[in-house]
This record gives structure tokens, C-alpha cells and sequence, in this order.
């Protein structure tokens, strides 16, 4: 099947489409998936009263394909518009018998799209990011290809509606360098015998996102949404806005005032309690939602969270070599954790987030109890996997030699300047410069770390009057100039490409700027933003709006440990790289950027100080109810350390 704009295979033997190609792309990229075809039928089997059998291919022409089990028929017919749209029509009809009722999920169409990773310099022109809203009525996936690029495909719901998506890893066979098979579901409610329920949508190409929003419009398809923010802190209220002359909004079953002018809806709410708000819209006769949170103040929150780390997430034994350390929490099962073979599981590595945290806070905050907690946990630090006559950082306890990490030293220099900023100790300076030292003796300038704020460590060293400062600014910049010559083409770390392969070039670019005062930097790192902003969600949800897309960080650091999307703490990392362009250009969008994904990335951290690693996206994995916190608490707290260097130097 061609159009002007497609070039659609279909594969007789699954009924569904194998290869998508845009016609005018250079790369002729594909932007189906590889192991399930675009069409596929799904059937769920997680819950344990939905008993629906397989379906089966009945009959499939390139036109048009018929899937059946016992009790419903599935037929599905393609076609294009007279603009080479491809258009997609799903007709399902009760052939039971009797009047059939259907649970969230209990049927699934397969989207595959090529969302998976290889080398940068391929998967920025042949791999997509793909953005799904299920928003029952106002539905659609906008795939954005991972480079900068005018040709993205973008896909509408026109009839029907879809309330969930989840993900197919094939029973987690899928490498975690792919994101696995997407699947949208209808929202099936009930059908009596031989009633047809219809769904139909569109796939058409777009230049970008604001572009594949336009072409929403002229489908009536887009809320066109305005908010202010996704989550609220403290006494703050939801303040959002969206496009509509008539409409019905409830939160939590009751209704919801607002004010209409100029065919816009304007909504002011006020909530009575912490948490998620799901606000139910029905507008000019289109059902979807708008998922909302409310999180305590950032003083509050960080105060409850540091008390509950202290209270429950130090390991207190004399003469074990785990005294003082902060472990992984099962907040479920209010337990401890340590594992010393699974790496992201010890008492070290992203750990050290809780003590970064602690330190920062306690610059402005009183709490003797936190203080003590902290300094007994340094001395941990320095004896098990801090040597700090050689600067060496290790991955694990006893100065493991095992396996040697470099995204760790950067954590503890940023650890080590804000110790020093606590007590005023030179000690902790001298062990910067030890690290800093020895980081690029080990090969530092060619690699990409996370989670290091160069033009802070700097500023500390200026402070302190250190004579090591000149040098250590010169290794900053020079390593950022090395990442300013290789450009584009990311290389490989502990995952071939994702976004905090990106987020590395963003921070050591414009902090070299912020260090130099050299606006010329604003240039140097602005090709790198494109791509970074292709993983950010645009949906209308706190969970995914300005969140980049991560699908590996439950395994290996949740107790779940699933292969799935995430909401991950280092989502912070966009936030953080977007900050700091702003810091160097001035650019308030970027700053809005930056705030709105770090806000978001406050639900996980609850009222009572406990915290989660990950949120688990989609509705099902591999058959496994998602839609859940993670039950680790574990390194999440990087995360909140962000939140109160960016907020409170906001104000």
C-alpha cells in the first residue's frame, strides 16, 4: 500500500502492518517495531476473571484483516485519505452470544514503534521517541524521530476512545536497549450480542511537536492545554486553561467551577488534600482527563524526607562494615537492604544522593540529629569506598577493586563541595581535588558523567580561595570542549544511547560557559537541546508531562525489577541541563522546562518521608498490573537535591 506520503507493508501471516516508511525520508527509516506488527490483536490474561482466548487471524487482505476468538470479531480496514494519511478502522463485534462485559485492558491493538537504541550517530536518523496519551476521546501518540528532524509520524484518534497503554517485552526477553511492544486499549465497557464497537485513527507526518499539535487541531483532537504547573507545592493551587466553549469538569467525583472567555476554559482549584487529582473533562461533547499533583512544600518535604532517612535508612552495627551506611528501604515491608553482587543494590553508588541531600539541607536547616546521622555516615564513605590519600572512588564497600565506575567520582566531588559549604572543613576540599585528580587520570576528559554541576564546584574552589582552582577550572572546560568536538555522536556508556547520554554534553557545555562568563557557549551546547527535549513527554500528566522517556531504571534498581517505562528520578537530569542553559542564556523557557520536570518528579517523595525509585507507567507489563510506586526507596533522592538547588535559588 503507497501513498504520496507512506509506503504501508502488511504481513499476511499476523494481519498487520510489518513496515511504515515516510516517502520523502532520506533514511528511509522504518517506524514499525521488529518482534509484533502494527494492528496485531492483543488479549490480557494479569487479571483473574478475564478469560479471553488468543485471537487468531482469520483472513487478511491488504485492505483489510479479520481477527477472531470465541466471542468478539475484529475487523480491521486501512486506507488513505486524499492527502496520503493512512487510516486505520477497528470494528469489534460481540459474536458470543450473550451480553459481554470487558475489565481495563482486557483488549489491546499493537502500536509497535521503533523506540529502541543503537549507536547515536544511527538511532538519531532511524529511531523514534514515542509519546502515547490514552486520554479516552482525545487520544494520540506523537513518535518524534530521536535527532532533530521535519519528518516524525504522528497518530489521532478519530472514533472511538482509548483509556490505557502497556507494554509487551515479551515475557522480558526484549534487550533493555529497546523499549519493547506498545499497546493501546480500547475503552470496551459492554457489548450486547452482535453490537459493533468502532475505533479509528490516523497516522500522518509532521515536523515536530508543535506542528503534530496544529494538525490535532484540525481534527478537534487537542485540549490545547495551558497550565501553569503539574504540581503544585505547598499552598499553591492548579491554575490551567484549554480550548472549548462547553464543558463539564469533576475531581474526584464532584464537580469543578471555571470561567469561559474567548472560547477558552479557564480553571482555578484549590485542593483539600495532598496527592494525585485526576480532573475529568467533558468538553464540546469529548471526553479525557487531566491527571494533576499536589505536593507538600519543598521545606517540608525534604525535612520529612532527611528525618526518614535517618530514622530508617541507617545501618547501625559496630564493627560491621555497613555501620553508618544508607541503605535501600523497602517502605512496603519497612526493612533495610543491601545487596553486594547486584551493584545498584550496595551501600555506595547512587547512595550517595541521601547524603548529598542531607548536606545541603542542613547549610540552612538546624537538626542535630541529621547532623550527627550524616557525619557518622562521611566516615563510612571514607572508610569503605573513598580512598582519600589517592582520590580513587570505588563501586563498592571494602575499596572493592572488582569493577571500576567512573559515574561515581563525580557524585562524591559534588558531595565533598557541599560538605565543605556545611562546615567550612579543608579537608573535604582536599579530597575534591584528590577526585577531581584522579577522574581524569582515568580517563575523565573523553567520558560523559551525570548529576556533576562543574560551575558549582568551581564556585566553591573560588570561594574557599583555593590555588588548585585554576586547574581544576581548566580540566572542567577542556573536558567540555572535548565534548563540544564530538558533536552528536554520543558515545556509548553503560547504555548505548538514552537521554543521560545527552544530559552530560548539556551540563559540562554550559557549565564551562557559566565558569568563563563566555556567552559564546550558548552556541556550542544549543545542538544538543533539540535532541535532549525529543525524550520529554508532552502528555497531560504529571507522570509524563516534561519526563524523558526511560524504560530500564526498575530493573535495576527497583524491587519490582521490570523492564518497563518509568518515571525515574533521573529525570532530574533534564531538569537540571535545562536550568542550566537558562543560567548561561537567560532563556526563561528553559527555566519553565526545568521546573516543571523537577516539580513532577517530586511524587516520589511521600508526606511521611518515604520515597520510591521508580513509577511504573504503563497499565500492564508482560501481563503485570503497572501503575505503581515502586516499593524501594533507593536512590530517588538525587532528585530532591535538584529540586532545592534550582527552587530555592528561585526564592
Amino acid at each position: 500500500m503507497k501513498s504520496k506520503l507512506f509506503d504501508i507493508k502488511v504481513d499476511k501471516n499476523t494481519g498487520g502492518v510489518s513496515t511504515m516508511i515516510i516517502e520523502s525520508d532520506q533514511y528511509n527509516m522504518d517506524w514499525c517495531g521488529r518482534s509484533r506488527h502494527w494492528g496485531e490483536l492483543n488479549a490480557i490474561h494479569g487479571e483473574p476473571k478475564t478469560f479471553f482466548n488468543n485471537f487468531k487471524l482469520i483472513s487478511c487482505e491488504e485492505a483489510c484483516s479479520v481477527f477472531a476468538n470465541d466471542e468478539l470479531r475484529v475487523t480491521l480496514e486501512r486506507s488513505f485519505d486524499d492527502e496520503g494519511n493512512y487510516i486505520e478502522k477497528y470494528t469489534f463485534k460481540n459474536i458470543s452470544g450473550h451480553e459481554m462485559f470487558f475489565n481495563k485492558g482486557d483488549v489491546g491493538i499493537f502500536t509497535p514503534l521503533c523506540d529502541e537504541y543503537h549507536a547515536a550517530e544511527y538511532s538519531l536518523t532511524n529511531k523514534c521517541n514515542a509519546h502515547v496519551w490514552c486520554g479516552e476521546e482525545i487520544s494520540w501518540i506523537n513518535a518524534l524521530r530521536q535527532g532533530d528532524s521535519d519528518k516524525n509520524i504522528g497518530m489521532v484518534l478519530l472514533e472511538g476512545s482509548l483509556d490505557a497503554y502497556s507494554i509487551d517485552r515479551e515475557n522480558q526477553k526484549i534487550t533493555h536497549a529497546r523499549r519493547g511492544n506498545i499497546i493501546v486499549h480500547p475503552e470496551l465497557i459492554s457489548l450486547c450480542s452482535d453490537e459493533e464497537y468502532i475505533l479509528k485513527w490516523k497516522i500522518f507526518v509532521h515536523s515536530g511537536t508543535e506542528d503534530f499539535f496544529k494538525k490535532l487541531d484540525r481534527d478537534n483532537r487537542n485540549l490545547d492545554l495551558n497550565i501553569d504547573k503539574y504540581t503544585i507545592m505547598g499552598d499553591e493551587e492548579f491554575c490551567f486553561d484549554f480550548k472549548g466553549s462547553n464543558a463539564e469538569i469533576k475531581c474526584g467525583g464532584k464537580p469543578v467551577g471555571f470561567t469561559s472567555e474567548a472560547g477558552r476554559i479557564f480553571v482555578k482549584y484549590k485542593p483539600e488534600r495532598l496527592g494525585e487529582h485526576i480532573f475529568k473533562i467533558t468538553v464540546d461533547g469529548k471526553r479525557t482527563h487531566l491527571a494533576l499533583f499536589a505536593a507538600p512544600g519543598l521545606e517540608e518535604l525534604a525535612e520529612k524526607r532527611i528525618n526518614y532517612i535517618v530514622d530508617r535508612q541507617q545501618y547501625s552495627k559496630e564493627g560491621s562494615r555497613l555501620d553508618g551506611a544508607y541503605l535501600v528501604y523497602d517502605v512496603k515491608e519497612e526493612r533495610q537492604f543491601f545487596g553486594y553482587r547486584h551493584a545498584d543494590h550496595n551501600a555506595s553508588r547512587e547512595r550517595v544522593g541521601m547524603g548529598l541531600l542531607i548536606a545541603r539541607y542542613l547549610q540552612t536547616h538546624e537538626n542535630k540529629k541529621a547532623f550527627d546521622s550524616l557525619m557518622k555516615w562521611v566516615g563510612f564513605v571514607k572508610r569503605e569506598f573513598v580512598d582519600t590519600e589517592t582520590g580513587q572512588v570505588f563501586d563498592n564497600i571494602g575499596m572493592d577493586p572488582t569493577r571500576k565506575r567512573l559515574y561515581n567520582a563525580p557524585w562524591v566531588m559534588m558531595l565533598m563541595a557541599e560538605l565543605y559549604k556545611l562546615t567550612g572543613e579543608d579537608e573535604y576540599l582536599d579530597i575534591l581535588v584528590k577526585i577531581v585528580r584522579r577522574f581524569y587520570s582515568d580517563g575523565g576528559e573523553s567520558f560523559y558523567p551525570n548529576a556533576i554541576n562543574p560551575s558549582l564546584i568551581c564556585e566553591v574552589m573560588r570561594e574557599a580561595k583555593r590555588e588548585e582552582a585554576d586547574e581544576i577550572e581548566e580540566l572542567f572546560v577542556k573536558h567540555a570542549e572535548n565534548m563540544v568536538k564530538t558533536g552528536l555522536n554520543y558515545p556509548p556508556h553503560e547504555v548505548i544511547y538514552e537521554q543521560t547520554i545527552v544530559t552530560p554534553a548539556v551540563t559540562f557545555i554550559t557549565g564551562a560557559g557559566i565558569i568563563k562568563n563566555d556567552k559564546s557557549y550558548i552556541g556550542k551546547v544549543s545542538q544538543h537541546m533539540a535532541p535532549l527535549r525529543r525524550f520529554d513527554g508532552m502528555q497531560p500528566d504529571y507522570r509524563f508531562n516534561g519526563i524523558p522517556i526511560r524504560y530500564w531504571d526498575d530493573y535495576w534498581f527497583g524491587k519490582a525489577a521490570l523492564f518497563v517505562d518509568t518515571l525515574h528520578y533521573w529525570s532530574c537530569l533534564s531538569a537540571y541541563s535545562n536550568y542550566s542553559y537558562y543560567v548561561l542564556s537567560g532563556d526563561e523557557e528553559y527555566r519553565k522546562y526545568a521546573e516543571n520536570c523537577i516539580r513532577n518528579c517530586m511524587c516520589l517523595f511521600f508526606s511521611d518521608g518515604s520515597a520510591s525509585c521508580a513509577y511504573v507507567q504503563p497499565f500492564y507489563v508482560d501481563g503485570i498490573r503497572g501503575n505503581f510506586y515502586d516499593d524501594w526507596a533507593n536512590d530517588q533522592d538525587f532528585a530532591l537535591y535538584y529540586a532545592m538547588l534550582m527552587l530555592q535559588a528561585r526564592g
